[in-house]
């Protein structure tokens, strides 16, 4: 249960707020899946670490329990970014980041400290660790640095003959042989058998006609085999140490496609990348097998433990588990940060989102108590989803990147993707609505004003075109007959015989059209860019400008209005860029900006649906959905188990921020924020606490009601014997 702390101090009261918002979130994402591009080192199935940044703030998190709950522990005090972590045993264990920083840690990652040698500025990007005392870390521009005594010395090898091309991955046998891959464009690949007294050349053969030879992971196993990855789904073999190698697969000739990671067991390898693409060879990679991952997002990490056990992390928060070598897949976390982009409400108790961020599906069946985890529609799922119909709870639609169409009869349990001229693995066209006008009829646009149609629900579609090159953004109808899209470059098309030909009614600039409300059979509102709102009384034939609302979340920065539905004649919301939400009570002439989710008045909300006239959801990016009017619910974000203080949010923020925290047990609490000098800026006697999450806000002023200036800021938490500090940024 949330709660809200009673503050006795007037002065406290001035300083610190608790949220005052309708908008309440039914779904968050646990910490550790807000910071993007982790990289994740797991000593075995149940201890591991990850590394990732967010809003500037970089921190290390811990599991013991193979990933299901993890502890933060450490926050980037010294400003740098995290790039790599790894350990020798569950003691000993290193971050590398920007500007050659190194940070050691002798205690199983609870206490970090300094051990940048000041040999160079340049990024470090990968650690490969033989023992606790010999270490190898690489990175930019050909940067290699070595220790043999457990970090106290390092010695600059830096590859001279890589220019400026950085090193991404590095591997070592032990102390003399290792490896690495380039991030240059020319498969260049280095290794040395001397202990990184000299490190030679070679390089990995990309097929001649690609887009590019850049590599970027690679690992090894015992006997000098040694495997590498990159674009095009290029997988390379060596069995000498890396000194010469040969292309064992070219998965995706000629398409922007890239394997980021590999790992290897015996003769079992996984390669993994784009789009959540993943591939499993049992022979040492001769042979390979198509594996289907539950995410459209891309693969970082692979950590198998022997032939049937493994771990995959990927972009936004999707960490999975295997137990049968790739075939199935459970999630490690409860909720990833995935952004939602389309929402649907086909009734009162069922709601429908979908992601941009890799096309996953979450439902709820009971009014939005309760959410699915987040997955993709159907293993060959190769896009983003952008738009969501159904014509009940049980016959569904979506359509997205890569020429999606996908369909449902069982509620959107199962899926089956639609073939159409525009879908393949590669395709660059995208469908930005799809609407049927009956269970047989339907229409799907987007991209170069590309339009399918169907008339058997959904089974087979045939292209056709509005008559322009413009972007489709939406499609409605007021009749069978009468209908209109949005599209880029302020167009709007009406058709007045049931979509066989459409004309160009409108055309208000630069501006684009996106979504449209149709409020009774003469009357729709287009929402658009810049906060402009439109608005038809005779089925789109004519269209005036209605009003253009400004953003007090993002003074002097017009929003972009994503979403706009009605529910009834005169009610409607409309929600956009930098937090914006709007009310209409007048059928759509004069809007009123909404107080937005607190603390989350700078994201963009771009997912909305109202299953009824009081109660209603907004998707937002990093995996949170909101509700306004739902009853019933326990409002709580996904908490860390124990005693935690969240990273503050925004940050860096101006003016306020939000400071979350938990606590297991009834607790006296203080908080106190001080700044670089140790000086107190601000005190919080919040007086004792029932156990929970609890949440509060700082103005940014300090204990005599003035602002505090922008700069660098720490706030700890002690609650009993428990105290844990973080690191905040104000910028007035």
């Amino acid at each position: 249960m949330k709660h809200s702390v009673l503050i006795i101090l007037l002065v406290f009261m001035v300083g610190f707020t608790f949220a005052q918002s309708n908008w309440s979130p039914v779904k968050s994402p646990q910490e550790a899946t807000m910071y993007n591009r982790h990289h994740s080192f797991f000593l075995n199935p149940n201890e591991g670490w990850l590394v990732g940044t967010s809003f500037g703030v970089s921190v290390v998190f811990h599991t013991l329990d193979g990933g299901s709950t993890w502890t933060v522990q450490y926050n980037d005090s010294a400003g740098f970014t995290m790039y790599d972590v790894a350990f020798a045993n569950s003691n000993v264990g290193w971050i590398c980041g920007g500007s050659g920083s190194i940070w050691k840690s002798t205690d199983g990652g609870a206490n970090w400290s300094d051990q940048t040698p000041g040999l160079t500025s340049q990024t470090l990007r990968c650690i490969s660790i033989v023992d606790a005392n010999v270490v190898y870390i690489g990175g930019g521009d050909g940067t290699v640095l070595k220790t043999t005594d457990g970090g106290a010395n390092w010695v600059d090898q830096t590859i001279t003959a890589m220019g400026t091309s950085d090193l991404y991955d590095i591997y070592a046998w032990d102390a003399f042989k290792a490896f690495g891959v380039s991030g240059g464009n020319d498969g260049t690949a280095v290794y040395t058998n001397d202990g990184g007294a000299t490190w030679n050349l070679t390089v990995l053969p990309f097929p001649p006609t690609g887009i590019s030879q850049r590599s970027y992971d690679c690992t090894g196993k015992a006997g000098g085999v040694g495997y590498a990855v990159g674009y095009h789904g290029n997988v390379f073999k060596s069995t000498d140490f890396g000194q010469t190698w040969t292309n064992v697969a070219n998965i995706f000739p000629g398409l922007y496609k890239i394997f980021y990671s590999v790992g290897v067991y015996n003769d079992n390898v996984w390669a993994g990348g784009s789009d959540g693409k993943l591939f499993r060879s049992t022979d040492g990679g001769a042979v390979w097998d198509t594996l289907s991952l539950p995410s459209v997002n891309n693969i970082y990490s692979i950590y198998p433990f022997d032939a049937n056990n493994l771990y995959v992390t990927s972009n936004y928060g999707q960490f999975f588990k295997s137990s049968d070598g790739g075939n199935t897949w459970t999630p490690m976390l409860t909720w990833p940060n995935v952004s939602w982009y389309a929402m649907v409400a086909p009734s009162v108790n069922k709601i429908v989102a979908a992601s941009i961020t890799g096309g996953e599906i979450s439902i709820s069946n009971d009014g939005g108590q309760t959410w699915s985890y987040p997955l993709k529609p159907t293993p060959d799922a190769i896009g983003n989803i952008l738009k969501l119909f159904f014509l009940d709870d049980n016959r569904g639609f979506y359509s997205g990147r890569s020429g999606q169409i996908g369909k449902t009869i069982d509620g959107g349990l199962t899926w089956a993707l639609k073939p159409n001229s525009q879908f393949y693995y590669g395709s660059t066209k995208s469908y930005y609505f799809i609407y049927f006008l009956d269970a047989a009829k339907g229409y799907a646009g987007g991209s170069s004003g590309i339009i399918q149609a169907t008339t058997d629900g959904g089974e087979t579609w045939t292209e056709g075109s509005v008559g322009t090159t413009a972007t489709l953004y939406d499609c409605q109808f007021f009749d069978s007959n009468t209908g209109i899209i949005s599209a880029s470059s302020g167009r709007i098309y009406q058709t007045t015989d049931g979509g066989s030909n459409w004309t160009e009614v409108h055309d208000f600039g630069t501006m684009t059209m996106r979504d449209i409300a149709i409020i009774n059979s003469t009357t729709a509102v287009i929402s658009a860019s810049s906060g402009y709102v439109f608005k038809t009384t005779d089925a789109g034939a004519n269209w005036t400008q209605v009003v253009q609302l400004a953003n007090v979340n993002s003074p002097g920065d017009d929003p972009d209005l994503y979403r706009v539905d009605f529910v009834d004649a005169n009610t409607g919301y409309i929600c956009g860029e930098d937090g914006a939400i709007y009310k209409s009570t007048d059928a759509g002439d004069n809007w009123t900006q909404q107080v937005s989710p607190a603390g989350l008045e700078n994201w963009n909300y771009e997912a909305m649906a109202w299953p009824s006239k009081n109660v209603g959801f907004i998707g937002s990016q990093n995996g949170y959905i909101f509700a306004n009017g739902l009853t019933g619910i326990e409002n709580k974000p996904q908490t860390l188990r124990g005693y935690h203080l969240n990273q503050n949010y925004p940050n860096p923020f101006n003016p306020e921020t939000n400071i979350g925290f938990n606590i297991p047990k009834s607790e006296k609490v203080t908080l106190v924020i001080y700044n670089t000098l140790g000086q107190v800026v601000r005190t919080a006697n919040l007086g004792t606490l029932e156990a929970g999450y609890h949440q509060v806000k700082w103005n940014g002023r300090n204990d005599f009601g003035f602002q505090s200036p922008s700069g660098v800021y720490f706030y700890r938490l002690v609650a009993g014997d428990f105290s844990q500090i973080h690191k905040m940024v104000l910028m007035r």
